[in-house]
């Protein structure tokens, strides 16, 4: 480490020059805006004893504060917040250290009598010296200045030099040396650890890229080795990709087997059900006997089992278009209140009498824009999460909420109840094709199903969250484009 012995610069090393002083910049600039800021603040509090002992020239103390040194510091603090500041900070706390201590001195020209003023010009000895964070060099010779600025102006204000000038150029002096010595190791110290600093990097570098290099040889010698077991891995692969696709095929089909066996046990149960009823009903119509009230209530119950077996065979249809790929989703603009206006409305007629339905405030007060997505899809699961909610409450409120998460670009909707719950176990296969809660309940089990691959196929989730006796609520979001965005 080659330093200057008096300006204490790296000595032909421009560039570990230049990176010290970017990191003394960088590591100094908290402890200097504290430190001004302080400083500035005990410079104008110490106004405070110009008002109470030198009341006489009160004006021209306060000037010296407040219009000149007090501004200068001011705007210095102000401009440490400017990206400029690192190339002028130095010289601008030059000039602030010799006003600061110009203004003491031209105080003690002034009051030579008034001892307080001798300790505030060393508090600026030793903030310039120790605490701005001004190097060396630069406080050195503000404090000379200084110092030299106060002897000219006691000798020409005196025409003399009195015993009390003699001892305070003494002090002074002292105070100038020891800051100095002070200084000047402190700067020695921090650029002989920055020094080492990018010594131990320098190394850890080249350690490294000797390691690299290493590394390098080492992959080049086991790259012949790795080629030769690639072509043995190859063939192995080979034989396990074969083996597992075997295996795939064999567990597809199996489980091909087991489902189409459980979709026509379910099918064939729950078609039996509406097709028995049909069938029974419509014999009874054939009796001329019967009376025309019965006549027409035999006929309700037919069209109603009708419009379950329909609404079933609609759901089974429904899956399997979705399963095989063949559904397609189509983004156009919708109005979100409105849907879900339209949906309750609709929904609202198979309530039993204690149950409300009802869409959340805070979703029916927002404003929220027209956006794109499947405004059929959208209707066509929440009516399911409705009809679902409404099959297992008995009373209470269902209610509707929804909002817009614009920055994530999501559509989120809830359908929450106060019906019977669902059990931990229940929960793990509530979304599973021809699952139902009570086996008693109109419906395929094909509905969740049908829910949740809609809206992963939109890009989307859904979960829930229940405990048996406090309701349940499903939760979901979906993605969305805005209005004037083209959706491929």
């Amino acid at each position: 480490m080659r330093l200057h012995p008096v300006t204490l610069l790296f000595s032909g090393q421009k560039e570990t020059e230049s990176k010290f002083k970017k990191q003394y910049f960088s590591e100094s600039l908290p402890q200097f805006r504290f430190a001004f800021l302080l400083l500035t603040i005990l410079y104008a509090g110490f106004s405070i004893v110009d008002y109470l002992y030198i009341p006489n020239r009160l004006t021209t103390f306060l000037f010296i504060r407040f219009g000149i040194v007090l501004p200068l510091m001011a705007g210095t603090l102000f401009l440490s917040y400017s990206q400029y500041f690192e190339r002028v900070w130095q010289g601008l706390l030059t000039l602030c250290y010799i006003v600061a201590g110009a203004g003491i001195s031209y105080m003690l020209i002034l009051e030579p009598e008034n001892f307080s003023y001798y300790g505030g010009l060393m508090l600026v000895f030793a903030a310039g010296y120790f605490f701005i964070k001004l190097r060396f060099l630069y406080a050195s010779i503000a404090g000379w200045i200084v110092l030299i600025a106060f002897i000219v102006g006691k000798v020409i204000a005196q025409q003399t030099f009195s015993e009390l000038l003699v001892i305070s150029i003494f002090f002074f002096t002292a105070m100038n040396l020891i800051g100095m010595f002070g200084s000047y190791y402190l700067e020695y110290y921090s650029r002989r650890n920055f020094f080492q600093h990018q010594q131990n990097l320098e190394q850890q570098n080249l350690l490294n890229e000797a390691h690299q290099n290493r590394e390098k040889e080492i992959q080049q010698r086991t790259l012949e080795l790795k080629q030769r077991n690639n072509r043995l891995e190859h063939e192995l692969e080979r034989s396990r990709i074969i083996e597992n696709e075997l295996i795939r095929v064999k567990e597809k089909a199996e489980e091909s087997d087991r489902l189409k066996t459980a979709f026509i046990t379910n099918l064939s149960h729950e078609l039996r059900t509406p097709l028995n009823s049909i069938i029974g009903f419509a014999y009874l119509l054939s009796d001329d006997d019967i009376e025309q009230k019965e006549r027409f209530e035999y006929q309700r119950i037919i069209h109603q089992q009708t419009d379950q077996m329909l609404s079933q065979i609609n759901d089974i249809v429904e899956i399997s278009k979705i399963e095989s790929g063949r559904y397609e989703i189509d983004f156009v603009q919708c109005n979100l209140k409105n849907i879900c206006q339209n949906v309750t409305q609709t929904m609202r007629k198979q309530l039993l009498p204690e149950v409300e339905l009802i869409i959340d405030e805070k979703s029916e007060n927002q404003i929220i824009p027209d956006v794109k997505t499947d405004c059929d899809r959208l209707t066509q699961i929440l009516k399911q999460l409705i009809s679902n909610a409404i099959k297992y409450t008995q009373k209470g409120e269902i209610k509707v909420g929804y909002s817009i998460n614009q920055r994530e670009r999501l559509l989120q909707f809830y359908v929450s109840d106060t019906g019977i719950g669902i059990s931990e176990e229940n929960r793990q296969k509530i979304f599973q094709r021809f699952t139902k809660l009570d086996p008693f309940a109109q419906g395929t089990g094909l509905g969740l199903s049908i829910c949740k691959a809609l809206i992963e196929q939109m890009g989307g989730n859904i979960d829930l969250e229940s405990s048996p006796g406090n309701g349940t609520t499903f939760r979901f979001s979906i993605p969305y484009a805005p209005v004037e965005t083209t959706v491929s």
